[in-house]
C-alpha cells in the first residue's frame, strides 16, 4: 500500500510539474509574440524574510500602469527595492494585462523542451515501477496446473469432485 501511495504521490507531482512547464514555455510565447510595452509606477515594496524570519533576503514590489484606458495595480518581477515613484519600462501580454516581465528577460529566454525532462523522468520512473509490481506479483502467484480429467467445458469444481 506504501508503494502505491508513493507512486501516486509521484504521478500527482509529475502532472503538476508538466503543467508548470506548458504554463512556462506558454508565458514565454506569449510575451515574445503579444508583450505590449507599458510604464509602470512602482508604488510600494515590503521586505521579504527567510530562514527564522530574522534575515533580509529579498523584496516583493508592486506597482500601477495603464493599458487601453484600463488601470491595473501589478506585480513587479525580482527582489530588488525599488524606490517609490519611480518608473520601470516593462512588458505585458495584450489581452491578459495581468503579467509584466522586463524586456531583457524575455528577449533572452525561450521556450525549452528541457521543461519536460523530469516530468517525463518521474512518468517513466512511475511506469518502470508499475511495471516491475506487476510482473513479481504475477510471478508469486502459483501457476494453474492442468488436472486430469479437465477437459474442454469442464469447470474446475466438477473436476475436483471425488478427489
Amino acid at each position: 500500500m506504501v508503494i502505491v501511495l508513493a507512486l501516486v504521490s509521484a504521478v500527482v507531482a509529475a502532472l503538476f510539474l508538466l503543467v508548470a512547464a506548458v504554463q512556462k514555455n506558454d508565458r514565454i510565447t506569449a510575451f515574445q509574440h503579444d508583450g505590449v510595452p507599458v510604464q509602470v509606477t512602482v508604488a510600494g515594496c515590503r521586505g521579504l524574510l527567510g530562514g527564522s524570519g530574522s534575515n533580509p533576503v529579498g523584496y516583493s514590489c508592486w506597482g500601477s500602469f495603464t493599458l487601453s484606458g484600463r488601470h491595473f495595480r501589478e506585480g513587479i518581477p525580482g527582489d530588488a527595492l525599488l524606490a517609490p515613484g519611480s518608473q520601470l519600462s516593462m512588458l505585458t501580454i495584450a489581452g491578459d494585462s495581468g503579467p509584466l516581465a522586463a524586456p531583457g528577460v524575455v528577449a533572452r529566454e525561450q521556450p525549452s523542451a528541457g521543461a519536460y525532462v523530469l516530468p517525463a523522468v518521474l512518468f517513466a520512473a512511475v511506469a518502470s515501477t508499475a511495471t516491475a509490481l506487476a510482473l513479481r506479483r504475477r510471478a508469486r502467484q502459483p501457476a494453474l496446473r492442468s488436472l486430469r480429467g479437465l477437459g474442454a467445458g469442464t469447470r474446475l469444481g466438477e473436476a475436483t469432485r471425488g478427489v
